[in-house]
């Protein structure tokens, strides 16, 4: 079973209740690391993580969202 959610607190509850195990970035002011009830592996490489930007066909693409779409790419 897996579950997808997008708030890392809310999977971190989850993680802490003992409902499984999970693949985040480490967050450097979570504290997770002195959590007794966590035990951190770190990855040695970090993987790719692909971005998407969704936005409706109606709207037109602005100058700003269009840098951003370029930044993104590069």
């Amino acid at each position: 079973m897996s579950l997808e959610l997008n708030s890392i607190e809310t999977i971190m509850a989850l993680v802490r209740k003992n409902v499984g195990v999970t693949v985040l970035p480490q967050l450097h002011r979570a504290g997770w690391q002195t959590a007794p009830s966590l035990r951190l592996i770190s990855i040695a490489l970090p993987p790719i993580r692909t971005v998407g930007m969704v936005e409706r066909a109606s709207y037109g693409r602005s100058a700003s969202r269009q840098r951003l779409i370029e930044s993104l790419h590069d």
